[in-house]
């Protein structure tokens, strides 16, 4: 698992416990979070697999 992934998951479970009054602020943050590292891997993957196949790209247009 990404490390920062686990990070997220981690603070995530300490900071929604139950009598937390920031709860849902908090979740909007996270999801938004976890969006952006979503995108982020998946942009790095993208290039990693254009890198290794240049004419995969090409033939994709």
């Amino acid at each position: 698992m990404d490390e920062s992934i686990l990070r997220v998951r981690i603070v995530m479970a300490l900071l929604l416990g139950a009598h937390n009054e920031c709860r849902d602020m908090i979740l909007e943050a996270a999801n938004e979070l976890w969006l952006q590292l979503h995108v982020k891997r998946d942009l790095a993957q993208n290039i990693k697999k254009q890198r290794r196949c240049p004419h995969v790209e090409e033939q994709m247009h």
